[in-house]
């Protein structure tokens, strides 16, 4: 009785070397992402940035001065000592590990000229 066995595909096999073509193509593609990401992070580009939200954070996990955008910075008015000062709302920084709550993140606020 001869017992065969399934054929294992090898390199030479044309469609598992069209598999690993498209796997390379991918894994090329892919790192270009995450190169133009890195790029975009290192340079300020506000599009790198993963993490926006509308709101202040109040699920997930964060660490102390995580960083997280406001994902429509807008120019907001507060009365001031003397006068009325304008201010981009930015986003808000983690002032205490563990899970995400309005207390644990403050606001971060830049003037405007």
């Amino acid at each position: 009785m001869t017992i065969r066995l399934p054929r294992v595909p090898t390199f030479e096999d044309p469609a598992v070397e069209k598999y690993l073509n498209g796997l390379v193509s991918d894994i090329q593609v892919e790192f270009q992402n995450i190169q133009q990401a890195v790029g975009g992070l290192s340079t300020g580009r506000r599009a790198a940035v993963a993490n926006e939200q509308s709101a202040i954070p109040t699920t997930g996990v964060y660490a102390l001065g995580d960083f997280v955008a406001r994902a429509a910075p807008d120019v907001s008015v507060s009365a001031g000592l003397s006068a009325q000062t304008r201010f981009v709302h930015v986003g808000w920084t983690c002032v205490q590990d563990g899970s995400a709550s309005a207390s644990s993140f403050v606001a971060i606020n830049l003037p405007v000229g």
